[in-house]
């Protein structure tokens, strides 16, 4: 394969691998400012990074196969950490509509309470 070829792919390999981290990394910190717990993941973001360097240093190689093979693991483990931190936002937002429509019946609740004992009086 010529070596402009091969090089291309390498650095698509590189670049979607360094993309995914960075992804992974944003979403990591969006969750962690809403207050959700996410340090069992930072494993799998230490490992995505790992994957990176491997993957980086394979380049020497001029072997697009063996760069690929360095850097699958880091794609997949940053695509499960992208994947469990949506799932975790969506739990987040669905607690938050469930406490706001409490909020809402309780509130209510004590008006109807306020109502009826201004009556009484």
């Amino acid at each position: 394969m010529p070596a402009a070829i091969e090089s291309g792919q390498i650095r698509s390999v590189l670049d979607r691998l360094a993309l995914r981290l960075h992804e992974a990394e944003a979403a990591m910190h969006m969750a962690e400012s809403r207050g959700l717990q996410i340090q069992y993941l930072l494993l799998d973001l230490q490992a995505t990074r790992t994957s990176q360097i491997r993957s980086r240093t394979m380049v020497h190689t001029f072997d697009a196969n063996l760069v690929r093979e360095a850097a699958t693991p880091g794609m997949r483990l940053a695509l499960k950490v992208l994947q469990e931190i949506d799932r975790l936002i969506n739990d987040f937002r669905m607690r938050k509509i469930g406490l706001e429509i409490a909020t809402f019946f309780i509130s209510f609740l004590v008006l109807i309470l306020y109502l009826y004992i201004r009556t009484l009086e």
